[in-house]
């Protein structure tokens, strides 16, 4: 039997052997103690917009009178594309702003300077495999920027927005909202996880603004093997596909790139679809451990055209598994490709 054929094998049982593996949610509740007391009155429900589900809270709208969360659903590694709108508390007549958290990051508070504006305060979304818990690092706003208002309101370390409620006096209208705050966690990966494939590798960036600025943005890529196989470096490849007329993909030293050229149908010319590259170091060990690059889009030329331009992918990323004996043994390709929509 050729090799090929032996793979191909191995990785349709070892996908079939896998558990289903959720994505990131919020931890349930803990229920409180028992207490002897008697219950106390039923209280009011306060209106309030909430991700449920395998969706977390990356961001939020404010109306006049009114607001809602967005969220998305963040898989295992904590990368997501497509938010989805929450319920809408208030009213939804005039939309004040709009605020999406980077890829990679989810909302953590809110921040608000001396003008009154207010705007979202997000988070990476940090992954402890060993454990399934999510953890918080430093506060960035919508563009990656680092916070620096007035007044920032945030979550306790390690939790995540996952509400607002509403501020109103009775019977009036909502004159604003306060967050509340549960854990998230995700799948847990260690020597005791049952049926773990031998080689599973994922794929995010971190830091990508869904609004883009015709400069230089620097953002991280984070390559995960999820399996418990270490995979040699040299095995594995990395494929960035963009508009080379309008940009360049700057890689750091230690990565050899390629050109994926196509030639232009009628013509002679050889047109760039973008690059693929080796990864640095000399492997990625399994059970969760990442590799992680520093990665800048460059626009060239004129640069693309600002305004009116619908939220696509700038750059889109697959890691790949390429050479003998791993070729073909990635056992879940639904997250080989990260490609997070920006706007211009």
């Amino acid at each position: 039997m050729k090799r090929n054929a032996l793979n191909l094998i191995l990785t349709l049982a070892t996908a079939l052997a896998m558990p289903s593996l959720k994505g990131m949610s919020y931890k349930a509740p803990q229920p409180p103690p028992l207490s002897v007391h008697l219950p106390f009155p039923q209280l009011t429900l306060i209106p309030n917009s909430t991700c449920t589900g395998n969706r977390i809270a990356v961001g939020f709208e404010e109306y006049t009178g009114g607001f809602r969360l967005l969220c998305a659903d963040a898989g295992q590694v904590g990368f997501w594309t497509t938010p989805v709108e929450a319920n809408l508390v208030g009213s939804g007549d005039h939309l004040l702003w709009s605020w999406l958290c980077p890829s990679g990051t989810a909302l953590v508070g809110f921040a608000q300077d001396e003008s009154g504006l207010r705007q979202a305060a997000c988070s990476k979304l940090i992954p402890i495999f060993a454990t399934g818990d999510v953890h918080t690092g430093a506060l960035v706003n919508s563009g990656n920027y680092p916070l620096d208002p007035v007044i920032i309101v945030a979550c306790p370390a390690n939790t995540f927005v996952q509400k607002f409620e509403a501020v109103q006096n009775p019977g009036g209208p909502v004159t604003g909202f306060v967050k509340v705050c549960s854990a998230v966690e995700t799948v847990t990966i260690n020597v005791h996880t049952p049926n773990l494939p031998g080689i599973d590798l994922a794929v995010r960036t971190v830091g990508q603004p869904a609004k883009l600025e015709v400069q230089d943005q620097k953002f991280e890529l984070d390559l995960f093997n999820l399996g418990w196989a270490p995979v040699i470096a040299s095995n594995v490849a990395v494929e960035f596909r963009y508009d080379t007329l309008q940009w360049e993909v700057l890689v750091p030293s230690g990565m050899n790139c390629t050109n994926i050229a196509s030639r232009v149908i009628g013509g002679h010319d050889i047109l760039s679809l973008g690059k693929r590259c080796t990864i640095p170091g000399t492997a990625i060990k399994g059970l969760g451990s990442e590799a992680v690059m520093t990665i800048t889009l460059h626009p060239v030329g004129s640069g693309p055209v600002i305004g009116g331009s619908a939220a696509t992918p700038v750059v889109s990323i697959k890691v790949l598994l390429v050479g003998e004996p791993d070729e073909g043994a990635d056992a879940n390709p639904n997250n080989d490709v990260a490609a997070f929509p920006s706007s211009l």
